[in-house]
């Protein structure tokens, strides 16, 4: 009886903590029947004094093996509070958590005022920053645009002393040139050279192979000190002719920057061997005096130039040929050089290029603007007349400009020919100057009523002949071509460039307006009318006839109503071939005039009018 109550208790104990109790219970009575293995065991449950829950036990089965502790029931409800479940996302209690969370203290008014001023004086830090930022960038941006054209009157001021420089260097040149081709001295250096002469070199290699230089052309990109190191070695008495055939002759003709070396050996060759001179300048005046070719602009504008340095060196002292040369280039006339025609633009240009004021008695504009240039800056005071803001160049630059300016007067009172042919000279070259201004003021104004009138038949018809499209670029090519004539020679004769109209004035050529009257052609032209080609006068006179173009079925008309009003339109306007009218009794009749038509016209007018009021009437 004492076992069962234990172990009813213990199942008591222990039975609603698992399925495992209620079958320990249950198996308790068999196994310990059948068993045979020994006592059975207990199940007891220890209790806590303190606190009154049951503490897990151990239960072994009839085979005396444990069972898996397993806690024991707490009545009170002591298990439960131990197991505790984290509240979900948003649940009850978060809520009231965060309802119960204590609103931020209140500032009071002064805590405000100075909240608000430690705010406003950070923006104005902030907004003084960026004033210093954009106050950096910009003057970082104004030195550098200072430096830039700092940069620009530095280089300015170079280009203006190395053009100086040229001038002088080349003008030394000349001086010393003209000096060696002294009638004493050249003949005093042909003597030393005679008297040397069996100590050049007459290898006929050597000597052949200059020659082969020179017919080439090869000899024209030598450096001058080379070519007159060459003449100087060697003994070219045999070759003289064939070194001045060379230069006619030569398969690469010399190029401008080029000329230098060609005068290098004129001169050298001048200077040894006196039938020289006499071979080489017959032939070059021979092609420039010839009958002008477009083959052949080209070579006597280089020989011109050629000529012309002859004449400045003093190797030539003749000046007749080159007067008469600039004459006829110019057009105008021997004795006086006003309203002339010029002939050959280019041959001017080209020698007013080569004379320059040693020749023409004139300083060309170029020498003065950059004399002017240099001349604005002082080379002790960092301003200048534009004032303290203006740009002034660096003292390296002004140190080297100022020499040759203080220079350049000494130099430009040279002259290479008598007062007398530079007069006869300039005067030809300002003709020429004042004729093709005048033509390229008209081939502007011209140039400008073409290319709006173009305009305007693309707008009309879509597109442009070709012959007014090849009439727009040809007037184009000669306005360019005229306009560079005359800015060289405006700045060789130091003349002021002519004004040219941005645009066509309203109106026609002369200013005047109205509109344009078609005046009869002269003799020998197309007569086309007011109309400028035969398409344009076919498109708007010749009207096609629908009644011999156009099929009758077409015209709604009957055969005899066609026929009808072909003799209609015949007697009203006439046709090919002898035109005739036939009278009530079938006799032909001679065709009416023109004003007979014209007042049967307005008799049928008349009729219809009155028809029509008299019905308005009704």
């Amino acid at each position: 009886m004492s076992g069962r109550s234990s172990a009813a208790s213990s199942a008591s104990a222990t039975g609603r903590g698992g399925g495992s109790a209620g079958r320990g219970r249950g198996n308790t009575k068999g196994r310990g029947k059948t068993g045979g293995r020994g006592p059975k065991p207990k199940a007891n449950a220890s209790v806590s004094k303190e606190t009154g829950a049951s503490t897990p036990s151990l239960q072994t089965d009839s085979s005396g093996n444990a069972n898996k502790a397993l806690p024991t029931k707490d009545r009170g409800g002591s298990g439960r509070e131990n197991r505790t479940k984290p509240n979900p996302v948003g649940s009850k209690t978060q809520g009231n958590q965060k309802r119960n969370t204590p609103n931020p203290p209140t500032l009071s008014p002064k805590d405000q005022q100075r909240h608000q001023e430690i705010e406003k004086h950070a923006q104005e830090v902030a907004a003084e920053k960026a004033r210093a930022v954009a106050l950096a960038r910009a003057q970082a941006a104004a030195i550098k645009v200072r430096e830039q054209k700092q940069a620009d009157v530095d280089q300015k001021v170079r280009e203006a002393r190395d053009l100086l420089q040229n001038v002088i260097n080349a003008t030394h040149a000349h001086q010393r040139t003209r000096a060696d081709m002294e009638p004493e001295t050249l003949q005093a250096f042909r003597k030393t050279f005679q008297a040397n002469k069996k100590n050049l070199k007459t290898d006929l290699k050597k000597c052949a192979t200059f020659v082969k230089k020179v017919k080439s052309g090869v000899a024209w990109s030598m450096k001058p000190e080379d070519i007159v190191k060459d003449v100087s070695t060697l003994n070219l008495s045999r070759y003289v002719e064939e070194v001045a055939n060379g230069i006619l002759e030569s398969s690469t003709k010399p190029k401008v920057s080029e000329l230098p070396s060609v005068l290098s050996l004129v001169t050298t060759m001048h200077q040894r061997y006196e039938d020289f001179l006499s071979m080489l300048v017959p032939a070059l005046w021979k092609v420039v005096n010839a009958k002008p070719t477009p083959a052949m602009a080209k070579l006597r504008r280089l020989y011109v130039r050629i000529l012309t340095e002859l004449v400045l060196n003093g190797i030539v002292t003749e000046t007749k040929p080159l007067i008469a040369c600039v004459t006829d280039a110019s057009g105008a006339n021997a004795s006086q050089g006003t309203n002339c025609s010029v002939q050959d633009a280019n041959l001017m240009v080209a020698f007013s290029k080569a004379a320059g004021f040693e020749l023409l008695d004139i300083v060309p504009t170029s020498v003065h603007s950059a004399i002017k240039l240099i001349g604005n800056y002082n080379e002790t005071e960092a301003c200048t007349p534009d004032g303290a803001d203006a740009i002034f160049p660096s003292q390296d630059v002004i140190k080297q400009a100022f020499p040759v300016v203080e220079h350049i007067p000494s130099v430009l009172t040279e002259r290479a020919v008598a007062a007398q042919v530079s007069e006869v000279l300039v005067t030809h070259c300002r003709a020429a100057y004042h004729a093709l201004s005048t033509n390229l003021t008209q081939t502007h104004r011209k140039l400008l009523q073409l290319e709006k009138r173009c305009e305007q038949d693309r707008l009309l018809s879509g597109s442009l002949t070709e012959a007014r499209e090849k009439g727009l670029v040809d007037a184009r090519k000669l306005q360019e071509s005229l306009q560079k004539a005359v800015d060289a020679l405006a700045d060789v004769v130091d003349e002021r460039l002519p004004i040219l109209q941005q645009q066509e004035e309203d109106g026609d050529a002369d200013g005047s307006g109205g509109l344009e009257v078609w005046t009869k052609g002269t003799d020998g032209e197309e007569d086309l009318g007011p109309f400028d080609d035969e398409e344009m006068r076919t498109f708007y006179c010749d009207v096609p006839d629908l009644l011999t173009t156009t099929p009758p079925a077409l015209l709604g008309l009957a055969p005899e109503a066609i026929e009808s009003r072909k003799l209609d339109n015949q007697r009203k306007y006439g046709a090919e071939g002898e035109v005739v009218d036939e009278g009530d009794d079938g006799t032909e009749l001679p065709l009416g005039s023109q004003e007979e038509f014209e007042n049967e016209e307005d008799e049928e007018l008349k009729d219809e009018e009155g028809t029509l009021y008299a019905f308005l009437i009704r």
